[in-house]
């Protein structure tokens, strides 16, 4: 991955996730928590399949050299089931 970023010199990153929530068939939402970042070369042993090569924006460790708690706190997950649980709050 790091060398076709390095080809097109071009690092960026943006992680995604979407979660959806269905009250019935016709009321759907979606919530979406994204973080941007960059393609590094892989450090760090824990996490997730891409998480050693993922460093976000303001961070100089990876997803992979943080402890949980601590990417737990910058998560695209947790953005977005905040998002949710917003929207729960005044439904």
């Amino acid at each position: 991955m790091v060398e076709i970023t390095e080809k097109f010199q071009n690092s960026r990153a943006e992680a995604k996730t979407i979660i959806g929530y269905a009250k019935n068939r016709d009321q759907m939402e979606f919530f979406e928590g994204s973080i941007s970042g960059a393609i590094v070369r892989p450090r760090g042993i824990s996490g997730f399949g891409w998480d050693a090569i993922f460093k976000p924006d303001g961070q100089n460790q990876t997803f992979a050299e943080m402890t949980l708690a601590e990417k737990n706190t910058l998560s695209m997950r947790k953005i977005a089931f905040e998002k949710l649980r917003d929207f729960l709050r005044i439904v």
